[in-house]
Formats: structure tokens, sequence, C-alpha cells
């Protein structure tokens, strides 16, 4: 195939953000979905959506409320609905939905304890521990023994969902503007 045919779908928010999640998201599809047969009938190969394309673009907010709206990948109900018109259509489709891979994290933090020869760099930062997705830590080693460390993690969705939702640290990050700290 030496031509690819490309669509792209742009659609503004159908209904009112103080509507249910899961109004807002029906209407947003069901406004595309004859988009998306237009672009079939047409002889689409590759179609994509804007981003969020099943809700407002809520990313300036700081309102919880728009969390509930993620999909996990690929067995959700908008990622099934888009794989059938993938199928019908013999295309591709981009589905570009606030996706979650995973639910707020417990960091486990391995270090190396001691110092080490010949190239005595000084000590290693040694207490190697588990936080909590809160950053409480649920247990610490020494910073100078070999040592196992084990951790009880509650991995209770709920309780972490609220941590990620509240705390926020994944979705307001800036990696970008780190690049400082570790110029020389």
């Amino acid at each position: 195939m030496a031509i690819v045919k490309a669509g792209l779908i742009q659609c503004a928010l159908k209904g009112d953000t103080d509507a249910e999640l899961d109004v807002i998201k029906q209407q947003m599809i069901d406004t595309q979905i004859p988009l998306i047969e237009a672009a079939g009938a047409q002889g689409v190969n590759v179609l994509c959506f804007q981003e969020v394309f099943t809700q407002p673009y809520f990313c300036p907010s700081q309102d919880a409320k728009w969390y509930a709206t993620t999909e996990k990948i690929p067995d959700r109900p908008t990622t099934a609905l888009m794989q059938e018109y993938a199928k019908k259509f013999a295309m591709v489709i981009v589905v570009p939905i606030y996706e979650e891979e995973i639910t707020g994290v417990h960091i486990g933090a391995v270090n190396r304890p001691g110092t080490e020869q010949p190239w005595n760099i000084g000590r290693f930062y040694g207490s190697s521990y588990v936080v909590d997705p809160r950053g409480e830590f649920l247990v610490e080693a020494s910073e100078d023994q070999d040592e196992l460390v084990v951790a009880d993690m509650d991995m209770d969705m709920d309780v972490v969902r609220e941590v990620r939702n509240t705390w926020q640290f994944f979705r307001d990050r800036r990696p970008e503007t780190y690049a400082r700290l570790t110029d020389n």
C-alpha cells in the first residue's frame, strides 16, 4: 500500500461539565460514532481522535472528579467499542483516553550499605526502605548492615486511589523542570 488515508476527528464538548461523567462520555461517543462511520465509508486507514475525546479537556482543572473517568486498556468499554469499529472498517484507530495503568504506588528503595574499596567514594546511602502511597515508612533497614527488608503493603484500591486523587503528584509533576537540578 503506497497511500495511507488518514482521518482526524475533532469534536467540541457535548453537554455540560456538571452532568454525570457517564452521561458526558456517552454524549461524546454518540456524537463521534457517525464520524467513525463516515471515515470507514471514505476508506480511512488510520483514524485519530483528539486528546481525552470522551470528556472535556479537564487537564487545567484541580477537580478530582475527573479521575473517575480513567479506563484500563485494553479491556474497558471505550477501547472495546473502538476495537469493534477498527475491525469493521479494517482501520487503525488511535484512542486517546484518560488511561489508568496502575492506581497511587508503594515505593521500595533498595540501597547499598557501607563503603566499597578501592574507590573510596564515601558511604553509600544505605537504609533501604518501603513507603506507602502517602510516603509513610513501612519498614527501614540500617545504614551499615546486610539485611532483608520485608513489608506488608496494603493494596486496598480505595485507599490507594484516594491518595492518588488528593496528592496528585503524578498528575502535576513537571519533569522538564528537573534538568537544572542535574546540570553541572
